[in-house]
């Protein structure tokens, strides 16, 4: 797909056409920074910073605090196979448990949630407040196969009750897993914290399904509208 601007005459308003080329380069191209984005659209950053704005607020897009843009949760939500029950949403409130979960292990914590044919999409992400971190997964796909959050979603979890793996698609990292449940008791979710393998010897990685298994507990009670 063409990302240069739509011929004259083409359906809807350019600020649309505009709007769908920087969140495809995004979606299609992975995180982008603003210069990066006004580059490859051929448009101005003010322009381009306008266009984000809007996507953000809307959130089909996030940008982080080094001012890069990712795909939003928004954006993700929409390849969800399950989706939350109507009362509750997942995505918003994993939002306070995701932070302190960085917190407690100064790594990258994620939102993930089972996707179509097998797969998983990663809903959230809070960023590990390292100089090397894991990069941001929000919106991408990812086979649940040999994956911690994959094994998670499926329920095969080890006697601490949480899934780990080396990270299949970032060399170099290894992922922590535990699932979250609904007020049945139906898995719905999985949070996991990603690092790079060097930070995660074997005694880290038990005090991190430790920290994993409390922090899924609260999630799944605050689906389950047992805490507020």
């Amino acid at each position: 797909m063409s990302l240069t601007d739509p011929e004259p005459g083409a359906d809807g308003p350019r600020s649309v056409h505009r709007a769908l080329m920087l969140l495809t380069c995004v979606a299609e191209r992975g995180p982008q920074t603003l210069t990066a984005l006004a580059r490859v659209l051929d448009m101005s950053p003010s322009t381009t910073m306008r266009l984000g704005r809007a996507l953000v607020h809307w959130g089909y897009l996030d940008r982080d605090e080094s001012g890069t843009y990712t795909t939003g949760h928004r954006f993700a939500s929409l390849q969800r196979a399950v989706p939350a029950a109507p009362e509750t949403d997942i995505v918003e409130l994993s939002g306070p448990v995701l932070r302190a979960l960085t917190d407690d292990t100064q790594e990258s914590s994620y939102l993930s949630v089972q996707g179509a044919a097998q797969t998983l999409v990663y809903l959230r992400q809070v960023p590990s407040p390292q100089a090397i971190r894991h990069v941001n997964w929000t919106g991408r796909s990812l086979p649940m196969a040999g994956t911690a959050a994959g094994a998670a979603l499926m329920g095969q979890v080890d006697e601490q009750g949480v899934a780990v793996a080396k990270a299949i698609a970032t060399e170099g990292a290894t992922a922590v897993a535990a699932p979250v449940r609904d007020a049945s008791g139906t898995i719905v979710a999985a949070l996991s914290v990603v690092g790079p393998s060097f930070r995660m010897p074997p005694r880290v990685i038990t005090r991190y399904g430790e920290q994993l298994r409390t922090r899924s507990t609260e999630l799944s009670d605050l689906i389950a509208g047992k805490i507020s």
